[in-house]
């Protein structure tokens, strides 16, 4: 459930994402076609920014948060097979 939910999150972030590109220059034509003052347009670029964060922070903690209940947490965050390693340096 929390990964499906850390899926649907990624992919609302990725939207918010596509939609911070959009140009907010003073006097672009993307906003004079809508007529939004580059003021407005400006405010909503900002909170937009902040909504993505929001989104993907939670994205990353729905995820973190189902490997640690799994109990495979620190195989999914480390870059290589953890067992190996400690079998490796910690031979009887």
């Amino acid at each position: 459930m929390l990964e499906l939910s850390g899926l649907h999150l990624g992919s609302m972030g990725l939207c918010c994402t596509s939609l911070l590109f959009l140009p907010v220059a003073r006097g672009s034509v993307i906003l004079r076609v809508v007529d939004i003052p580059f003021e407005q347009a400006a405010r909503y670029h900002v909170w937009l920014g902040h909504l993505t964060m929001l989104i993907f922070t939670l994205h990353g903690l729905c995820y973190v948060v189902s490997w640690a209940i799994q109990g495979h947490l620190l195989q999914e965050v480390s870059p290589y097979d953890l067992q190996v390693s400690w079998h490796i340096h910690h031979k009887s």
